[in-house]
């Protein structure tokens, strides 16, 4: 995620997917997708729960490159919400 965590391979990234802090995952809906031949960029709106914070509401924008029909990189921006 971009200010907050950078991650590197897929054994971290999933650190991240599972993270022991949040109370399983969050549940997302996806708004738009927008497709090029290497880029697909996602935006939605998610809610989930901390363990400590509670629950909370974001919006995001998923951003993923491929190489041939592999992901390649993830950019991850997110927004909480009030």
């Amino acid at each position: 995620m971009h200010g907050v965590r950078t991650t590197h391979g897929r054994a971290e990234f999933d650190t991240e997917i599972e993270n022991p802090a949040f109370e399983g995952g969050p549940e997302r809906t996806v708004d738009r997708t927008v497709e090029t031949d290497e880029v697909a960029a996602v935006t939605g709106q998610g809610n989930g729960r901390h363990r400590r914070a509670g629950e909370f509401r974001f919006a995001y924008s998923d951003l993923f490159t491929f190489r041939g029909e592999l992901i390649a990189q993830v950019g991850s921006y997110i927004v909480p919400l009030r």
